[in-house]
């Protein structure tokens, strides 16, 4: 059984978050961008997200290193998934809504990570007083994607289902995105 437990980011974890995002930038369509930001990136954006007060957690549990030659083992924690809110869009007007994104290192998936994460960040940003989250989600392509990140949300109430089609293009295929809203 994993053991999974949530808490804020911090500088630290920014290596692991970038190798999880790293997987979906050069392997996934669920994410728009093609260029893998470095760790330096990854940390501005982090910076960027902790000054405008949104909430940015990491999944993590602990795994034990063995070490065969001394027959000892050490306890280290591992980040498994991430996820964070950030702004919907730029105008002031905008202020109280924010667009969720989660991420799920690919050895954890199907364990329950993603509704940890996302009931906690939920939480979180009615805390701190934001009234609408918008989660935006990659849908269609060859391989039909989406399906399990609409679902995840829909299981949260997030509803008001609303698709663009043909908004993206990656790895060769014109994308839709999928919008569903949730009021706090």
């Amino acid at each position: 059984m994993v053991v999974i437990k949530i808490r804020n980011v911090n500088e630290k974890d920014i290596k692991e978050i970038t190798n999880i995002y790293k997987h979906y930038v050069l392997k996934e369509v669920c994410t728009f961008e093609e260029e893998v930001p470095s760790e330096e990136e990854m940390n501005k954006r982090r910076l960027t997200i902790a000054e405008k007060n949104f909430p940015y957690i990491v999944a993590t549990t602990t795994i034990t290193n063995k070490d065969g030659a001394n027959d000892s083992s050490e306890n280290k924690e591992i980040v498994i998934g991430y996820a964070y809110a950030s702004s919907f869009r730029p105008r002031a007007a905008y202020r109280f809504t924010v667009e969720d994104s989660i991420y799920i290192d690919v050895n954890f998936q199907k364990l329950g990570v993603g509704s940890i994460l996302l009931k906690e960040l939920i939480s979180q940003c009615k805390e701190k007083g934001f009234k609408q989250i918008i989660a935006v989600i990659a849908a269609g392509g060859t391989n039909g994607v989406g399906g399990s990140s609409i679902k995840l949300h829909k299981k949260f109430g997030f509803d008001n289902e609303q698709t663009l089609k043909n908004v993206g293009f990656k790895f060769n295929q014109f994308l839709d995105t999928v919008s569903l809203q949730l009021a706090l």
